[in-house]
């Protein structure tokens, strides 16, 4: 009996690594943990008398990374992301790549979709199938990847709110503006139905990213604290910061951040051109719902959607081509 084609996606951002894996009811689910790679630590402090972090060691060139949802306790209050061009050739991405393969809950894949930015998929999409592709060993778990695909991060958001609200075939009709709002970066996409058109997309540097460095400066001019990134960013997702002990509310010092929002809207729409002829806008993105207000007020006419858990929307949206391509023979 021949084995069911195993078909799973993976995003690697500057914030956050989203993969899809199987939940006990064999349903397709989807995970994230934060893009940090620490160096492992080797000596358990607790002696195991508290709970033990739920990460993976991945070894590469010599040295130990722990990635994984707990990452976050094996870091110094320093640590940052790794926001840089060249991301997919540092042994960070490596490092959170093959940790995520561990995640997925299949030791064989088939056909492995991966998203890269806009601008970045011509030249870096080489690199990652050449270091995802083959044989890998993470501890004492062998994995095995047949295929990888790279595509365009808003490819997967577009597909994904497509089908999401059941109106593919209207889709397929229109042409639609995607924003992808990452960490690092900000992507726009324009399809005509399921055709990209590439003239008229672009990758902005920025992102949340930028907009956690200015609400870092408005923390600090207030209430004169530097917070690091990291706890900035979890006071976005939460809705308060902690400060010495007690919660500060974060959302009225997002009116700071608006001139980095429209410097992103500005530069991205100069490649995008006219929206004459845009039928509808989709937000995608860990970001999205914080440049909702600045994309509504530049464009007040259009339909504008911000997709449900907008930060799973890419790696989604990578599951159902992986699947597409493996139900049409694309896997083999």
């Amino acid at each position: 009996m021949t084995r069911p084609l195993t078909v799973r996606a993976l995003d690697v951002g500057y914030g956050n690594t989203k993969y899809s894996t199987n939940c006990t009811s064999g349903r397709t689910s989807y995970r994230s943990f934060a893009s940090l790679a620490p160096t492992a630590i080797a000596t358990d402090v607790a002696a195991g008398s508290m709970q033990r972090r739920n990460t993976v060691v991945v070894a590469i060139d010599g040295r130990r990374y722990e990635v994984g949802p707990d990452a976050e306790f094996a870091t110094d209050c320093q640590h940052a992301h790794v926001i840089d061009d060249s991301y997919v050739t540092r042994p960070e991405y490596r490092a959170l790549s093959l940790g995520a393969l561990t995640y997925m809950g299949a030791t064989t894949i088939d056909l492995l979709v991966v998203g890269l930015p806009v601008s970045r998929v011509e030249s870096q999409a080489s690199c990652v199938r050449e270091l995802l592709l083959g044989r890998h060993q993470v501890s004492e778990l062998h994995l095995d990847v047949k295929k990888v695909v790279v595509i365009a991060q808003p490819v997967g958001g577009a597909l994904n709110t497509a089908l999401a609200q059941n109106r593919l075939a209207q889709f397929r009709s229109e042409t639609t503006l995607t924003l992808d709002i990452g960490v690092g970066t900000d992507d726009a996409l324009v399809s005509r139905g399921l055709q990209v058109l590439p003239k008229r997309c672009a990758t902005h540097p920025g992102g949340t990213g930028a907009m956690l460095r200015q609400l870092a400066d408005a923390v600090l001019n207030r209430y004169g604290v530097q917070c690091p990134t990291q706890t900035l960013e979890n006071a976005l997702r939460y809705g308060a910061l902690r400060l010495a002990g007690n919660e500060v509310p974060v959302l009225p010092l997002l009116a700071a951040t608006r001139p980095v929002v429209d410097q992103a809207i500005n530069a991205l729409m100069a490649r995008v051109g006219s929206v004459a002829d845009i039928d509808r806008i989709v937000l995608v993105g860990g970001g999205a719902r914080f440049f909702q207000p600045g994309i509504r007020a530049r464009f007040p006419d259009h339909p504008i959607e911000v997709a449900e858990s907008g930060i799973f929307a890419n790696v989604r949206g990578f599951q159902i081509a992986g699947e597409r391509l493996a139900g049409t023979g694309g896997a083999t």
